[in-house]
Order: C-alpha cells, then sequence, then structure tokens
C-alpha cells in the first residue's frame, strides 16, 4: 500500500496520534530531501485522566504503518465553496484545549466531532457550498467522513448521552474542573468509553 500521500491515525486506549505527509523535511546532516517522511502529533493521557500536551515526531510512513496505523483519504482537508474544513486541525485544537485545561482525551474527540457535525448540519453557509458540491468526489469523501464521525461518537458514547460536565465543557462552562473526580468520575466511566473504543471504527 502506497500510504506516502495519505493522513492517517494511530488510536490507542490511552493515546491519539495524527500523522500527516512530511515531504519538505531534510534528512538531518545530508541535505537531501527526506521524501516519505510523516510528521506525527501525538497526545497521550497520564493515569489520572488528563490529556499530556501534544509530541511531535518525524517518522517514514512505513514505520507509522507498522505501528496499526489507519491511513484514511477522507481526513484530508476539505473546500467547498468559501468554506474549508481541516479535520486534524478541529481535532488538534480540541486536544490542545483538554491538555491545557486537565479534561481527558475521549471528551476532546467527542466534543470536536459533536461541534462539527452540528456545524455540518446547521451552518447555513456550509451546507449551501456541500450542496453545490453534491456529487463531485470531494462531496462523496466528505459523506464518509460524515459517517466515521458519527460512529466515533456513538463508540466514544454509546449510550448517547454523555455526563453534563462533558457538555459544559463543549459549552464552554469555566466552572467545571478536570480531570473529575467522584461521582462525576464514576458517572464518565458509566455512560462513555476510552478513545480506543473507536479504533475500530476508524479501521473498518
Amino acid at each position: 500500500m502506497n500510504t506516502h500521500g495519505d493522513r492517517a491515525l494511530l488510536i490507542t486506549a490511552s493515546s491519539i496520534a495524527f500523522a500527516t505527509p512530511d515531504d519538505h523535511t531534510f534528512a538531518q546532516g545530508s541535505g537531501t530531501s527526506a521524501a516519505g517522511l510523516l510528521r506525527v502529533l501525538t497526545w497521550s493521557e497520564a493515569p489520572d485522566g488528563r490529556a499530556n500536551p501534544c509530541r511531535t515526531e518525524t517518522v517514514s510512513a512505513e514505520v507509522f504503518a507498522g505501528r496499526d496505523a489507519a491511513f484514511k483519504e477522507a481526513l484530508s482537508p476539505y473546500r467547498f465553496g468559501l468554506q474549508d474544513y481541516d479535520p486534524f486541525q478541529s481535532l488538534a485544537a480540541s486536544l490542545d484545549r483538554a491538555a491545557e485545561q486537565g479534561a481527558g482525551l475521549s471528551l476532546a474527540v467527542w466534543a470536536a466531532l459533536e461541534a462539527d457535525l452540528f456545524r455540518f448540519a446547521f451552518d447555513h453557509g456550509f451546507t449551501a457550498a456541500l450542496d453545490e458540491a453534491r456529487g463531485t468526489d470531494d462531496w462523496l469523501r466528505f459523506a464518509r467522513l460524515n459517517a466515521l464521525y458519527r460512529a466515533c461518537v456513538m463508540a466514544i458514547a454509546p449510550l448517547g448521552i454523555v455526563p453534563p460536565a462533558w457538555n459544559a465543557w463543549l459549552r464552554g462552562d469555566g466552572k467545571v474542573r478536570f480531570p473529575l473526580r467522584g461521582l462525576s468520575k464514576a458517572l464518565e466511566r458509566t455512560l462513555t468509553r476510552k478513545t480506543g473504543s473507536i479504533a475500530t471504527v476508524v479501521h473498518r
């Protein structure tokens, strides 16, 4: 499989990594282009449930694929009319916020997907531009992304509901403190799943 031009996700129970082509990187000390390298951004989760700050590395596409990564064309950026959308940019912003505020990876992924799905359905500028692109290759690719997002949301919150603290965090309510403790933590464990729950969905 030729993975050099694709984006990829690598998901475990306690980490999520994004890989993008890094063909402009130069091999250290060689002065030559290191084509086929991937720039990998990884967020991991500490034992207490809080997201750690992003870690960046550069690896070959072959090495990253060997880690059981999922290469998905649907994860590449979109432009419909004047509307831009980058899946990795949206997820990264939510994960960085989680690391800053002590929230977990599952919450960060769920919040990003929920917010984006809302935009896809109710942002009139976006939906109008999307309708104009109906039937194109990018529209079909976007339809696959939309289905992936919905499946991932259900994998993280299989009962279709999340703890009140998650909804508050999505709304930007600064009163909720993370990581959750006591009853709030127990409710989170009951209603939601770790990021590893979406690995099968992404591969499928």
